[in-house]
């Protein structure tokens, strides 16, 4: 939901893109302000919460699914942003790509100035939300699908979850952009090399990527070589990867890489793999890079997807064993370059685009369904009721984390616990125990 999330390859930027190079004007509203917004030109206008007067503070929690309570004061500079910036003739659609509660809870707004309400699962949100992603509101996102003029889907089996009093879903996949993986000019000088270099991109998050899978690997093939490339320790909540693989001689942490250096680094990769973990997430999804690896011609090697496994020159694995034998046979693989391009011709942004059109148009021919007006105090009960309560589960630790995160509160935090750190050594130091003091003047010492 930011700008330019994953380097800019984000499903909601790209095909915003895509809708903007054939004339029609975006409006983007991101939950805070992107590091870059490059919009090429083209009729796209972002705004983001915290820019419309929405506290920073107030964003974190709520993406540590903490109830936001009124969102009153951000809805005049709302209305003032889509005054200046909405097309004055045609329809409006709006298209919502999360049960994300501070984005969900503007629409009664939106529908009341003419918006069709299109809503777009891009994962299992569900199965994201028990794996402790609690932005993700399930009971929020229930409600989305049975008031949406328009639901969409990124996998057969999050619609097949989500339909619900014949709601009808239309699937619209992940995809890729050919010429960013067309020409690559040279290997990238520091990637780890063994008799069989594997490769991975994509956030390195424990609930996204099976650090025991990789331990396994490594540990079994001591001379292959794993090269992670992607942000990792960004998500205190879950156990680092980093710290559960650091001690291993045969795996390499690249970090963040830009997205235009990926192709680069796959020169090198004898394979690449998706070592998903066994959840219910993992059988959600669309990876997008599974597109981006084919597009370097490089077979592919994952686990607990078996959604994937009708792709040319990929192999879906259920264990550890069965992981490291697909390996052996896919990097002797020779790849067909022309099998390749012809299943990857489809999946495109360029095509992923004139399906949404394809879609909407066919909609907007349709009776609008009678769904009654969106209610705005209905979306905060829900917001306040998951079936989960986030607090209870963690104890004010997500309440921490988002104090932490935000900049300023950090500093803050910083130096009071410096202070009491301070403190505390010159209270053992210098003066007795202030059990003792307390307890001499209670005696009248």
């Amino acid at each position: 939901m930011l700008w330019d999330e994953l380097g800019g390859s984000f499903a909601p930027t790209r095909l915003a893109h895509q809708l903007a190079q054939r004339g029609h004007r975006v409006l983007f509203l991101e939950h805070r302000a992107s590091a870059t917004r490059e919009t090429r030109g083209l009729p796209i206008q972002i705004a983001s919460l915290d820019e419309l007067g929405l506290p920073p503070l107030a964003i974190s929690l709520a993406w540590r699914g903490v109830p936001l309570g009124s969102l009153d004061e951000i809805t005049p500079r709302l209305e003032n942003w889509l005054d200046a910036h909405e097309t004055k003739n045609g329809p409006r659609i709006l298209v919502l790509n999360s049960p994300f509660a501070p984005l969900a809870r503007l629409i009664p707004l939106l529908q009341t100035r003419g918006y069709y309400v299109t809503y777009y699962a891009q994962d299992d949100y569900a199965a994201m939300f028990e794996l402790g992603m609690h932005q993700f509101n399930p009971r929020l996102e229930e409600y989305l699908v049975a008031r949406a003029d328009l639901n969409l889907a990124l996998a057969p089996v999050v619609a097949e979850k989500l339909t619900r009093a014949e709601r009808v879903f239309q699937i619209l996949p992940d995809a890729f952009e050919p010429r960013e993986f067309q020409n690559a000019l040279a290997d990238a000088p520091n990637v780890l090399r063994g008799e069989c270099t594997l490769g991975f991109w994509g956030s390195l998050m424990t609930p996204m990527v099976d650090a025991g899978l990789l331990r396994a690997v490594a540990e079994a093939k001591p001379h292959w070589s794993i090269n992670l490339l992607g942000p990792y320790g960004t998500s205190p909540q879950y156990p680092s990867l980093y710290e559960q693989l650091r001690d291993l001689p045969n795996i390499r942490f690249h970090g963040l890489v830009a997205h235009s250096e990926l192709k680069n680094y796959a020169r090198a990769f004898d394979v690449c793999v998706i070592p998903a973990p066994d959840n219910e997430m993992s059988r959600g999804r669309d990876p997008i890079k599974l597109y981006e690896y084919l597009a370097c011609y490089k077979p592919v090697v994952a686990t607990h997807m078996p959604q994937i496994q009708h792709a040319p020159y990929t192999r879906v694995a259920s264990n550890a064993g069965e992981f490291i034998a697909a390996i052996d046979s896919a990097r002797s693989e020779t790849i067909d370059k022309t099998v390749t391009d012809n299943f990857l011709e489809p999946h495109t942004w360029h095509a992923r685009a004139e399906a949404l059109l394809q879609i909407v148009q066919a909609m907007l021919q349709q009776p609008r369904a009678q769904h009654g007006a969106f209610d705005a105090h209905a979306l905060q009960d829900l917001e306040r009721t998951q079936p989960i309560g986030p607090l209870e589960l963690s104890e004010w630790s997500d309440v921490m984390y988002a104090v932490r995160e935000h900049p300023k509160l950090a500093r803050e935090l910083k130096a009071v616990q410096q202070w009491a750190r301070e403190l505390e050594t010159a209270q053992r130091a210098q003066q007795p125990s202030i059990a003792a003091r307390v307890k001499r003047v209670l005696a009248g010492e």
